[in-house]
């Protein structure tokens, strides 16, 4: 089991703020996951630091959409303080309603 902790940030954004950073965010990402896909198919097998570069680099900018996210969630759990539990379960249900088998569940806990 790895223990990872994730920050929940002091901001006060508002959607537009946190749209604008989604949309960076998320366009890093693919920049990144288009970079790694090119590099794993190179066949010039020098490339593999470069390789293990890109792939670090997906994982910050995954990372950095995922604390978009959390500030999204955090937002909404200002107005709505109970929502997440049962949205959380609806989206649960929805994707193994789609047939998706689980290879694990994540856990999360507030300190």
């Amino acid at each position: 089991m790895i223990d990872i902790k994730l920050p929940v940030l002091e901001k006060d954004h508002d959607w537009n703020e946190h749209l604008k950073k989604l949309r960076e965010e998320s366009y890093e990402l693919r920049t990144a996951i288009e970079i790694l896909d090119y590099s794993s198919k190179c066949k010039d097998k020098t490339v593999l630091k470069d390789e293990q570069a890109a792939a670090e680099c997906v994982l910050s900018e995954a990372l950095d959409v995922i604390q978009v996210a959390i500030g999204i969630i955090e937002k909404i759990l200002e107005k709505y303080p109970k929502a997440l539990k049962s949205a959380v379960m609806m989206h649960v249900e929805k994707l193994k309603g789609r047939g998706w088998k689980f290879r694990k569940m994540l856990k999360i806990e507030e300190e």
